[in-house]
């Protein structure tokens, strides 16, 4: 009878931790990172559908994203602004803490309160996650995703946890290719570690993601998306190979976008390797156990990414969520003081770097990061008949005023995807003044500065270094027009 009160204190105070959590993201998603070109690639084709004007990009129909989707009810409840979008994310990364959460108390993976929390913790302040979380792509929804997968494992009837998986899997490549590999390699390890104990489970999980996957060529074909789908895919392939080959060649390493620039991703690992040494070698654990298992998951899903495609940052919660449940798990387990203040000290400094160095970015320029300054600018700029070219800064405020907007997508020359009438139905651009002149070299005609501008009032800290997220471009805006 006493181990209920325990129970219901500890999920009292998960929800609490859960919501703060929420609530202080989503209420400070317009104040930091600034704007990134991916989320407003994924926000665009909800936000083109709600004002009627099809789902997609009209000058880019690749975008066949399930997070797209679901961003369309989202907008229609909390409204459209950067926050709501953001927001979105934000709730689906809680909801994967949630998941994971009730997933170890389940395994009983981590045996003491005090560790559950801690790993919520790590989860909580992880430079990664919260990159992914903040920036408003769609990687919380994969997290969630997997979470969910992670949960199912733990339900015990058998037939239940097989159609659970199955459900789950299939909306897998709706979701995202980049969730395939992550599947691939936590079944080849599963495989590795346990042999044939769950091949019920992952024949499942495999063949619902194949039938996902049908669906979305099906779907994709039908549509006459396929040909764009399928060159966008080309031109993701490889990156990390070709990454090492021109440092091999020429001693530069150009890593940005390809290999995770997460600062507290390299303490989270060495506190796993420390306290896995330390409890294999006492004997406290088999290698067939937590940590071993995540270890050899993270090392194999690194490889399978950069060999295949790339590694970005913002999928280093693909590797910081098991890590931190392992590490935490390995904590439960350490009998040695000395191991226990090591990986204690690791644990410090991971939520440290990824909190810290956040806030040092933030407060540094404080004054220049509320989205605030941007929409009031741009609607005094733009006119309710304009068809607007902007990039990722201007987007959000052009949408809510903006006829039409028209925006920069990556690794793609947009102006050849646009028609001559697209491009000359253009009537403002808003773009950073070192784009300016590609933008209206693009477009074509004749354009001039209206002397409109908006400038931060100091460069920021990192600005411009190469340091992945925190080194994003401010929200400089110079406008033109047609003469």
């Amino acid at each position: 009878m006493k181990e209920f009160p325990a129970m219901h204190r500890e999920l009292l105070y998960v929800l609490l931790f859960l919501v703060t959590f929420l609530v202080f993201n989503a209420s400070t998603a317009t104040l930091y990172p600034y704007p990134h070109i991916d989320e407003t690639t994924f926000a665009e084709p909800a936000i083109a559908y709600l004002h009627g004007q099809g789902f997609g990009i009209h000058h880019f129909p690749q975008n066949f994203s399930l997070y797209s989707f679901l961003l369309v009810p989202w907008i229609q409840l909390f409204g459209f602004s950067m926050r709501s979008v953001r927001s979105a994310d934000v709730f689906f990364m809680t909801s994967a803490f949630g998941f994971v959460w009730f997933a170890v108390l389940r395994f009983n993976f981590v045996s003491r309160f005090s560790y559950r929390i801690l790993m919520l913790f790590l989860l909580a302040t992880e430079f990664g996650i919260l990159v992914s979380c903040r920036i408003g792509r769609y990687d919380g929804f994969g997290a969630c995703l997997f979470s969910l997968l992670f949960w199912s494992m733990s339900v015990k009837r058998l037939i239940v946890r097989l159609i659970l998986l199955f459900a789950i899997c299939l909306f897998l490549p709706w979701a995202g290719l980049q969730y395939l590999p992550v599947l691939f390699t936590a079944g080849a390890v599963l495989f590795m570690f346990f042999r044939g104990c769950y091949w019920k489970e992952m024949m499942t999980s495999f063949l619902g993601a194949g039938a996902g996957g049908a669906g979305l060529i099906s779907a994709l074909f039908v549509s006459g998306r396929l040909p764009e789908y399928l060159h966008f895919i080309h031109t993701q392939k490889y990156l990390g190979l070709k990454m090492l080959a021109v440092w091999f060649r020429s001693g530069h390493l150009e890593h940005s976008n390809i290999i995770p620039v997460d600062y507290s991703l390299p303490f989270l690992l060495a506190a796993a390797v420390v306290l896995a040494i330390y409890l294999l070698r006492q004997k406290i654990i088999q290698w067939r156990s937590v940590l071993p298992f995540t270890l050899a998951y993270c090392a194999l899903l690194f490889c399978i990414l950069l060999v295949s495609s790339k590694f970005p940052t913002y999928y280093s919660y693909m590797v910081a969520i098991p890590l931190a449940v392992a590490v935490c798990h390995g904590l439960s387990l350490c009998r040695l003081n000395s191991v226990k203040y090591a990986a204690w000290m690791l644990c410090f400094l991971c939520a440290s770097a990824g909190v810290g160095i956040n806030a040092a970015v933030y407060a540094d320029n404080w004054q220049d990061r509320s989205y605030n300054r941007v929409e009031k600018f741009v609607s005094s700029v733009i006119r309710v008949d304009d068809i607007a070219f902007v990039d990722q800064a201007p987007y959000y405020a052009a949408r809510m005023k903006a006829r039409d907007v028209f925006s920069q997508i990556p690794d793609w020359d947009i102006f050849q995807l646009m028609s001559a009438e697209q491009r000359n139905s253009i009537t403002v651009v808003l773009v950073r003044p070192e784009k300016a002149e590609m933008a209206i070299r693009g477009l074509g005609g004749a354009w001039y500065p209206t002397g409109d501008k908006l400038a931060p009032s100091k460069k920021g800290l990192f600005e411009g270094k190469g340091l992945g997220f925190i080194s994003l471009p401010d929200n400089q805006i110079q406008v033109f027009r047609r003469r």
